[in-house]
């Protein structure tokens, strides 16, 4: 493996490329998203499929993924994709765009982007440079007379992502404004899973129960008198009330950094 300096470029071999952006795992250190910006022959954006985020799908054409990221060995690695077969012919160069929240890259220990092609590591750039800068082009994957290459930019913006988007006619809000902290989803959560299944609909309580009408006293008969007996007495169980109906059980209630755009400021 090589190691080259800003400007410097090297020849890649079959692919697919894969580029593994990666700093020291420091705590308080800024958090650093990364995208894989697509671009024509006059340095544009072709269309909004052209940013690829690791939050985003990859490019429609399968030729531009982001994997996601991961911490190890005392790192945190963000992986992005580029397999040259299924690159549109209208895209000459991608991009491989870092952002920072909670600070410039100044702050951020043992920045680097390394890139394999067809499995074999081809070279690794070292940012040592960035300062203030709040967005920063870290390397391109670059066509060039029918061959690939991958290029250190190293090209820093103090502007954040909207000075970036700026140079290559991006939609302002098509970049990370602010990245989240820590790595990105893992490899394994990029994968795609079976739906998840929907979850049962909450039972509503019923209805309030309304209390039993008790039932009406019938009108008191006068009793008739027995034969042979004294007419005022009433006979057994005469003048009696009824009970009133059972009430409805009780109802059961289920419980349930940013900065103002600037002009781009290049910081090499």
């Amino acid at each position: 493996m090589s190691i080259i300096e800003r400007g410097a470029n090297t020849p890649l071999g079959s692919g697919p490329f894969r580029i593994t952006v990666a700093r020291t795992a420091r705590p308080g250190s800024p958090a650093v998203a990364t995208a894989a910006v697509l671009l024509d022959a006059y340095g544009r954006v072709r269309d909004e499929a052209g940013v690829v985020l690791a939050e985003g799908p990859g490019h429609p054409s399968g030729a531009v993924r982001h994997l996601g990221g991961t911490e190890q060995g005392g790192l945190l690695v963000q992986r992005l994709e580029v397999d040259p077969d299924d690159v549109d012919p209208d895209v000459q160069r991608v991009l491989i765009a870092a952002f920072t929240a909670g600070g410039p890259f100044g702050a951020v220990d043992g920045l680097s982007a390394e890139v394999t092609a067809g499995g074999a590591t081809a070279a690794r750039y070292e940012v040592t440079d960035a300062v203030m800068d709040t967005a920063l082009v870290l390397g391109e994957c670059c066509r060039r007379s029918g061959a690939w290459r991958f290029r250190a930019v190293g090209q820093g913006y103090t502007g954040g992502p909207a000075a970036l988007a700026a140079d290559f006619d991006i939609r302002p809000d098509a970049l990370p404004a602010a990245p989240v902290a820590g790595p990105a989803m893992s490899e394994v959560d990029k994968t795609p899973g079976p739906p998840p299944r929907p979850s049962a609909a909450p039972s509503l309580p019923a209805p309030p129960a309304s209390p039993a009408e008790p039932a009406a006293e019938p009108p008191r008969a006068e009793p008739l008198p027995a034969p042979g007996r004294d007419s005022g007495r009433p006979a057994d169980g005469a003048g009696a009330t009824r009970t009133p109906g059972c009430r409805w059980p009780p109802t059961r209630r289920t419980a349930r950094a940013t900065s103002s755009p600037s002009r781009t400021t290049a910081t090499r």
